[in-house]
């Protein structure tokens, strides 16, 4: 794999909302779906007019509803690929909250969807008149930051100048001044990652179908924000080398609103420890740290550490 062309010229936002809880109850131990579908609602309620079939909607090109859940690619990459241009990610895995509880979640954007960044925020405060979870309990959005803990969002009042757009390459710069060019990677999933890999889904974490998974995603980025290159293909001689690993199957359960059934979405969490990779590798495995790999990163699938 080379960077002929710089792969990571990619724009991005990280932002942190900060939520206290107007009542106690109970919430799902994962709590993306439960999140992004109220949000969602809150847009849907607004700018839907065909009882959220976005299939068979003849206006769904135009929807802002529609457009938010599913970003248009800028280029259409070559394979089937599912929406992008947003991830959501919420680490605390409690059930039981009370009254004045706090709950951190994060929402990533890239390139021309940063631009919906306060339509996000501003769905976000309303959601919490509605509530989240079956006990939909109810909310105040106290705080958005950015990514080094600037406000963008406070008192309610939604600061848009204050959301710099920052670049992937930048991100993997200031990683390596932290990691260096180490000659091995622990790579720790913290959410469960799904990855088809040859046709098949993955039972266990192994560097040629982790290796791929990222550039098939930093190739989607790219078609997503409109730049035109090559796929990054990784040659057989080109992998790092695979040291321990240890993984285990795991299962999340959301309800989705337009087919209005439970659904329950597969993936492996674990971790795998690599070594011997140049610095491309390196590149492409911490751009990935970020960005999060494989299916259902929308709800904060494919999330890892390295270490």
């Amino acid at each position: 794999m080379e960077d002929r062309e710089n792969i990571y010229d990619i724009s991005f936002s990280l932002l942190r909302f900060v939520i206290r809880l107007e009542k106690g109850g109970n919430l799902p131990k994962d709590k993306e779906s439960a999140i992004r579908g109220a949000i969602l609602n809150v847009l849907y309620d607004r700018y839907c007019d065909s009882d959220r079939n976005c299939d068979s909607c003849d206006h769904r090109d135009d929807c802002m509803a529609h457009g938010i859940k599913f970003p248009k690619y800028k280029i259409e990459p070559y394979f089937k690929s599912e929406s992008i241009g947003n991830v959501l990610e919420c680490e605390n895995k409690n059930r039981d909250f009370r009254l004045g509880d706090r709950i951190q979640f994060r929402i990533l954007l890239f390139g021309q969807g940063i631009d919906n960044a306060g339509i996000w925020i501003s769905a976000a405060r309303k959601a919490g008149k509605l509530g989240l979870g079956k006990e939909h309990l109810t909310y105040i959005l106290e705080y958005v930051y950015d990514r080094h803990d600037r406000p963008v969002y406070k008192d309610g009042v939604f600061k848009k100048e204050e959301i710099v757009p920052e670049c992937l390459s930048d991100y993997i710069y200031e990683r390596k001044r932290v990691i260096g060019r180490p000659d091995r990677l622990d790579i720790r999933f913290i959410s469960p990652v799904t990855i088809k890999f040859q046709k098949k889904f993955v039972q266990l974490l192994t560097a040629d179908a982790i290796i791929e998974s990222m550039a098939r995603r930093i190739y989607s980025l790219n078609c997503y924000v409109g730049n035109s290159i090559e796929y990054p293909y990784v040659l057989v001689e080109e992998l790092p080398d695979q040291g321990y690993e240890s993984s285990w199957k795991m299962s999340v359960r959301r309800y989705s609103e337009p087919k209005r059934k439970l659904m329950t979405m597969k993936g492996l969490k674990g971790r795998i420890e690599l070594y011997n990779g140049d610095d491309r590798i390196l590149n492409l495995i911490i751009a990935c740290e970020l960005t999060h790999i494989g299916k259902n990163a929308s709800f904060g699938f494919g999330k890892y550490e390295i270490s």
